[in-house]
């Protein structure tokens, strides 16, 4: 079966793209998508069951996955796609505050991180997401990141490096890196203080 998305209006904006479905030797799905001016967290949570990350922006995916269950698709998807956002935050951390007080403690669902931008492009390998480009600007902290996002596994390992008090030409500042790891629903968060 192959379902030609058009231009359907979804999640606040506008999804298109070509989704294909393959039953004769079990069942695989692959397909374009591609997101504009979306609300991302009610999107992650429909397709990942995620809604820490809430913004307003595009999505492009190309994607494969094949098995008998969501869940064995999901560990055994392949693709490749960007993301770009405009202000949003991401829920259950705030990084201005660890860096502040060199405490990675500031987690929890009172937290956020507040940003003016956020972008990455990432590759999907046997239910991982690889990604090595996200750049976050926000109004207190701008960030860097990269790592690997068990997407079947539903785990992290990643490492952000935020840095508060740039000059004003956008050099300088305090950078402490920041190692996330363990499972979506209980990361685990340390500053990386020697570094």
């Amino acid at each position: 079966m192959v379902a030609d998305l058009g231009r359907a209006s979804a999640y606040g904006g506008a999804l298109g793209g070509q989704v294909v479905v393959n039953a004769r030797k079990g069942l695989s799905v692959g397909g374009r998508v591609d997101a504009l001016g979306v609300a991302l967290q009610p999107f992650l949570t429909d397709v990942a069951g995620y809604d820490r990350l809430i913004g307003t922006g595009d999505l492009t995916l190309d994607f494969v996955a094949a098995g008998g269950s969501v869940a064995e698709m999901m560990r055994r998807v392949d693709g490749q796609g960007r993301v770009s956002l405009g202000p949003g935050e991401v829920r259950g951390i705030d990084i201005p505050a660890m860096l502040a007080t060199l405490n990675a403690g500031q987690v929890g669902p009172q937290e956020k991180t507040v940003f003016d931008s956020l972008s990455a492009s990432f590759d999907m390998d046997g239910g991982d997401l690889f990604n090595r480009d996200l750049l976050m600007a926000g109004p207190v902290v701008s960030a860097e990141g990269a790592g690997r996002i068990g997407l079947g596994a539903r785990d992290l390992e990643y490492r952000i490096r935020p840095t508060a008090l740039r000059g004003a030409d956008g050099t300088g500042g305090i950078s402490v890196p920041l190692w996330i790891t363990g499972s979506w629903a209980a990361p685990n968060f340390a500053l990386d203080l020697e570094a």
